[in-house]
């Protein structure tokens, strides 16, 4: 995997905000949405982010240029994330896809288990872990989602992103010697982020689904 480095902890939100391209359902393409299924491919990021203690710290007291990406290959740290992952158990992209699915499910929407005319795609942006801020050395998940929901012609009638990062407050921090040591803590905390972040996607998506409809609803 190619890596990036971010050495400021204010770096990660610049990165999350990054991801923040969106597009709501239209009165008519809502009136087009009777079901939807899921694209079963979830593209991966092709990087990991890590951003420790010392990185946070030198980050905070102005060692980091600007939050610049740094990263000449991989860190031991990254390449330590990438193996206890590997050793976790978790099949990140399966989980994800069955967690949107059970939370669009829970708020009404009827998921095809085969393909229909409006089709999503999750992609997973970023993956690693960071620490909340340079007194702390415990580690959280990150993860940034982007949801796509294409019509039948391919087009784009809906998308938004969600994150689950250092700062989140549905996981746990542990540290790197700590997932090392108990693997099943790292896929634990990342079933935490992956629900989290599923719950926010179809809220966002019904929230959307939901202002479309009002807005071709007569006036009273």
């Amino acid at each position: 995997m190619k890596t990036a480095c971010l050495l400021t902890v204010l770096s990660l939100g610049l990165l999350f905000s990054g991801c923040a391209t969106t597009k709501s359902l239209s009165p008519t393409e809502r009136a087009t949405v009777k079901s939807v299924s899921l694209n079963p491919a979830v593209p991966m990021p092709t990087w990991v982010y890590y951003l420790s203690q010392a990185q946070a710290l030198a980050g905070g007291l102005g060692g980091a240029a600007g939050g610049a990406i740094g990263a000449a290959g991989e860190s031991d740290n990254q390449k330590a994330f990438t193996a206890i992952l590997g050793r976790s158990g978790l099949d990140m992209q399966k989980e994800l896809l069955a967690s949107f699915a059970t939370q669009l499910k829970q708020k009404g929407v009827v998921v095809s288990d085969h393909p229909a005319d409006n089709q999503f795609e999750l992609q997973v942006r970023m993956i690693g872990l960071a620490v909340p801020n340079g007194f702390y050395s415990g580690l959280r998940p990150v993860l940034v989602v982007v949801a796509i929901l294409k019509d039948s012609s391919g087009k784009v009638i809906f998308q938004n992103h969600a994150s689950c990062g250092n700062l989140s407050s549905k996981t746990n921090r542990h540290t790197l010697k700590e997932y090392d040591a108990q693997p099943e803590l790292l896929a634990k905390e990342y079933r935490a982020a992956i629900n989290a972040v599923a719950d926010d996607l179809a809220k966002d998506f019904i929230a959307g689904a939901q202002a479309a409809a009002s807005s071709q609803s007569p006036a009273n």
